[in-house]
């Protein structure tokens, strides 16, 4: 037995057809013809019969189904035993966008290099809107820089620490200094901290003893979700 034969007559019983069969599998309706001709020799009876010139099933072929069917899908199972440690797939993450370009990129690039079968699809947002992708189900992954974030049903990885500051002209030092509040107002400002280390040192750096370091992690959601 020939297990295109198999195949050739579970199509048929999809499609309705030898004609639609044929077009399906790239065949032509003569070799349709010869397969299940040869596939009816071997089991010994008529699977297909006509009624009012409509394709039906004889109780054989009705008989044939479930077997085939389990026939079949053993044969995907065995083909595709050479893929079984190979990771396919596709991979959303999201990411703020400065952390994105300062970042990411290499490390995405080595990623692709080893799993040239996943195909990563990366969206830039606000560290605020890409926890509500991750939690929402959009994305699988989601990088965010936080000062200290406790997610529910998420697992957390710390992946790096980056440190805000603050880069002002020499002139402007001591009036920056003075103002009241002025380390906390930053703190609570949606800005990615990445992007501090870009800054051109062209003046002087004032770093403030009340300035905190921000945890640049890694989030995805847990199993028991």
């Amino acid at each position: 037995m020939d297990i295109r034969h198999f195949l050739t007559f579970r199509t048929i019983v999809d499609v309705g057809s030898y004609t639609n069969a044929a077009k399906k599998l790239g065949y032509t309706q003569s070799t349709i013809t010869s397969h299940i001709q040869a596939l009816e020799r071997e089991i010994g009876g008529e699977l297909f019969t006509y009624i009012r010139r409509e394709l039906q099933l004889t109780s054989l072929g009705k008989e044939l189904i479930p077997m085939a069917d389990e026939l079949l899908d053993t044969y995907h199972r065995i083909t595709q035993m050479k893929n079984h440690d190979k990771v396919s797939g596709e991979l959303k993450i999201a990411a703020p966008e400065s952390l994105t370009i300062s970042r990411l990129g290499p490390i995405l690039r080595e990623y692709t290099t080893k799993y040239p079968d996943v195909t990563i699809i990366v969206s830039n947002g606000t560290c605020g809107q890409n926890q509500k992708d991750l939690m929402s189900g959009l994305v699988d992954i989601a990088f965010m820089v936080w000062p200290k974030l406790e997610i529910d049903h998420c697992i957390h990885h710390q992946l790096h620490k980056e440190e805000i500051v603050l880069i002002a002209s020499p002139k402007k030092s001591g009036t920056l200094m003075n103002i009241k509040g002025l380390t906390n107002t930053l703190l609570r400002m949606k800005m990615d901290a990445v992007i501090a280390p870009c800054l051109r040192r062209i003046s002087c750096r004032i770093k403030s003893r009340h300035f905190k370091r921000w945890n640049c992690g890694a989030w995805r959601p847990s199993s028991n979700v």
